[in-house]
């Protein structure tokens, strides 16, 4: 849990510094973590909000890339 919090201030804190997916991999890490962690409705947030920043990407083998790792699990029952 500790990872992906400071993965995902680092991220938050340098957004000149990062490409359109390090965001969604800073919040699907938290997604992960959480869901690990069996709390569910804190892990369909950061799932769903990578999920969104997974469409924004723009370039096209990076967004096949990220959408695929979204789909994979394990996610611990968390949809």
């Amino acid at each position: 849990m500790e990872h992906a919090r400071r993965c995902r201030e680092i991220t938050e804190a340098n957004p000149g510094e990062m490409k359109d997916f390090d965001l969604f991999y800073a919040n699907e890490a938290m997604a992960r973590v959480l869901a690990l962690r069996r709390e569910k409705q804190e892990a369909r947030r950061y799932k769903q909000r990578a999920s969104e920043m997974a469409e924004t990407i723009a370039d096209p083998e990076d967004k096949t890339i990220v959408m695929g790792d979204l789909k994979a699990g394990p996610w611990f029952d968390v949809e």
